[in-house]
């Protein structure tokens, strides 16, 4: 824009020295219609000013991460004037990771025209993903003038986490609840003799007490009855929604910490095992508690949770509302890091031996337990992804509507 100001302020003072020292009625006409031209350059970009529209739109409702999404900018041209020159600022980012990337673009409008341009993204993480335009700055033809035009437009776009594959094992719900109406586990044997888990052939080691005497004489085989194991019902999940560390490190602990929720409930559910979950509201300054009993209930759960930016509420806070007012036979605590401030308050629960821990650690962190959780039972999940990066890029096959 400064060049063109130069040439033109160059092509003036030559006109004026043409006009000097060749006086006639064309040196003049050219030196006024030089003049002019600013004039009419300011009026054409007022004019645009005015008749310029623009919106942010996303192609569907939500996605999973590591999928490829896109928003729709549309820019609508309502002038006879074409805009050659109009430059988009936008920003977008992910509640989960806080800071925004900036985004310019350089796109050109035909007069009575909407174009709209895609803009491809990369789901790097889960989260609520924001588009903002933030202003578009449009130039008159000879870039002698501009005009930036603000705009509120946004758009907020859900990624939802991927199911991770989690090895859980029966030990983690080997502890039996002392209940009326105990569950068992469809996948483990066990020592309750009050439910049969399986009856097998007799294999060495099978203790002789649990010969079915009748069925091994219709058999004419010895066969073996497998107790059942029972577990405990009522598990409460409880995501640790925090935001600890900074910036892609934080963000991908969230990631993983939400997509092992996701992992362990699908597991419950897979072995009709009741539970819930609790988590913690920004909104309402809160904590709430739902009942997971089918997949759109857990999915739903990871909806509003991520609807929600990671806060740094104490944990103490959590712990309370489960010692008063939640009652669980078993919880499973999901943390993006143990921290030495969350495991000295674990002790507080009056059920904390009952207390299975998913914790995640990056790729230079050691599976090692801090000091002082040894006590408890606690799963490692190695991160999902060291780095996080949007890969975003205008598609510029965008379509020109009349």
């Amino acid at each position: 824009m400064l060049i063109s100001k130069i040439l033109y302020a160059v092509l003036l003072c030559i006109l004026i020295i043409f006009w000097i020292l060749y006086r006639g009625t064309l040196s003049l006409q050219l030196f006024i219609l030089a003049a002019a031209v600013p004039f009419v350059m300011l009026g054409i970009v007022l004019i645009q000013r005015f008749l310029l529209d623009a919106a942010v739109r996303r192609s569907s409702a939500e996605v999973r991460k590591g999928d490829t999404f896109q928003w729709i900018l549309q820019l609508r041209n309502r002038s006879l004037i074409p805009v050659s020159n109009a430059e988009v600022q936008l920003e977008y980012g992910s509640n989960l990771e806080g800071a925004a990337h900036r985004m310019k673009l350089g796109v050109s409008l035909l007069s009575l025209n909407t174009q709209k341009v895609k803009l491809t993204f990369h789901a790097g993480t889960c989260g609520m993903m924001e588009m903002r335009l933030c202003s578009v700055k449009i130039y008159d033809p000879l870039r002698l003038f501009s005009q930036t035009i603000r705009f509120r437009a946004s758009d907020t776009f859900l990624v939802m986490p991927e199911c991770m594959e989690l090895e859980l094992t029966e030990h983690q719900f080997s502890e039996a609840a002392e209940e009326d109406n105990p569950e068992y586990s469809k996948n483990k044997s066990g020592d309750d003799p009050s439910e049969v888990f399986e009856i097998h052939e007799y294999r060495s080691g099978d203790a002789v007490s649990r010969i079915h005497w009748k069925l091994s004489s219709k058999l004419d085989e010895l066969m073996v009855k497998a107790y059942s194991l029972p577990i405990p019902s009522n598990t409460l999940l409880m995501p640790d929604y925090r935001m600890v560390g900074n910036g892609a490190d934080g963000c991908a602990r969230l990631d993983t910490m939400l997509s092992a929720v996701y992992a362990v409930s699908n597991e419950f559910r897979s072995q009709s095992l009741s539970h819930s979950a609790l988590w913690y509201r920004n909104a309402q300054n809160a904590f709430a508690v739902c009942q997971l009993t089918e997949p759109e209930d857990t999915e739903e759960m990871l909806r509003q949770i991520l609807q929600n930016t990671p806060s740094d509420y104490d944990p103490e806070a959590m712990l309370d509302v489960i010692e008063q007012e939640v009652r669980a036979a078993r919880i499973i605590l999901f943390t993006p890091k143990l921290d030495d401030r969350l495991i000295a308050l674990l002790p507080q629960l009056s059920n904390h031996r009952a207390l299975t821990i998913f914790y995640v650690i990056s790729g230079g962190e050691s599976e090692e337990l801090p000091a002082g959780a040894e006590g408890y039972d606690c799963v490692p999940v190695r991160i999902l992804s060291e780095a996080l990066e949007d890969d975003s890029h205008p598609d510029r096959e965008g379509e020109d509507e009349c």
